[in-house]
């Protein structure tokens, strides 16, 4: 789901490789007949984009710590390199933006990762 007009300036190649990182471990430890969501937002002057897996989640003791490089949660059965958040990190910091992981449901299954951006300022072309 994707709201119209919703534009961030950066550097594209690195903005792929984040949602690509964030869609691919959503994929990757869900069940396979599972949902993964993906919505872009605008909400209070930011570009806002979940991805809601429906995989086992990040303890929040851990929830920090996956963004440090080559970090892997112990009990993690998928194989990995624990590189793919540590670069979604270093992408959303060199977009000015900030990221938050939460459980998707209330039972703490599932992942929530919010990602906010600063948008484009209004009139600014796409690619500037």
């Amino acid at each position: 789901v994707a709201a119209p007009g919703v534009w961030v300036r950066g550097e594209r190649e690195s903005l792929m490789s984040m949602v690509d990182n964030l869609v691919e471990n959503a994929t990757k430890y869900s069940p396979a007949s599972a949902v993964v969501m993906v919505r872009l937002l605008r909400a209070d002057g930011q570009a806002v984009l979940t991805v809601e897996d429906q995989g086992p989640g990040i303890a929040p003791a851990l929830r920090t710590r996956v963004f440090d490089r080559f970090f892997r949660d112990p009990d993690q059965t998928q194989t990995g390199s624990g590189l793919g958040l540590a670069i979604v990190k270093s992408v959303v910091d060199k977009h000015g933006g900030q990221i938050e992981l939460d459980s998707r449901a209330d039972d703490g299954q599932g992942l929530r990762v919010t990602v906010t951006l600063p948008l484009a300022p209004a009139g600014a072309p796409p690619g500037d």
